[in-house]
């Protein structure tokens, strides 16, 4: 879901990636024992909680990072998409090239789901080091990183042994 309008009863869970008042929403709709997990801060605004909104029944807010290797868990979510068992949202897909507007659709919230860009052979972004050097298909959607490549190699390679 985008935004929590319309949202009423209390949740358990918040995966927030706005911040500001967003974030001050999302304690505020936490059921007792909920939690926020705060993974980004796309609106640059701070969080002001009112007096007394971090008192009363145990509720958290945690920050996220993501460190280290994450390429053997992207392939998991990878093979799960493929085999239909987890769902992906693509609201927006594009050539390399329209990084600018896929950048500045999801900033202004225009992009329900995933904004997938194709990097294709030839690409001055495919031929840098560090860069996605791999596009590749699941379930219909591309998906472009030579780690969940490697990875998923690996993974089916294990498999076959």
């Amino acid at each position: 879901m985008i935004g929590l309008e319309g949202l009423r009863r209390p949740v358990d869970v918040v995966i927030d990636s706005v911040g500001g008042h967003q974030l001050v929403a999302a304690w505020n709709l936490l059921a007792p024992g909920g939690s926020v997990q705060s993974v980004g801060w796309t609106s640059g605004e701070p969080a002001v909680f009112p007096p007394y909104a971090t008192v009363g029944p145990a509720k958290s807010l945690t920050s996220f990072v993501i460190e280290g290797d994450t390429g053997p868990d992207l392939a998991v979510l990878t093979e799960l998409a493929a085999k239909g068992s987890l769902t992906v949202e693509i609201g927006w897909r594009g050539p390399w090239d329209r990084f600018a507007e896929a950048a500045e659709a999801l900033r202004g919230r225009r992009v329900s789901g995933k904004a997938v860009l194709r990097v294709a052979r030839g690409d001055s972004a495919h031929d840098r080091p560090g860069r996605a050097q791999a596009v590749f298909e699941v379930a219909g959607q591309s998906w472009a990183d030579s780690s969940w490549t490697s990875s998923i190699q690996r993974r089916r390679a294990g498999e076959k042994s």
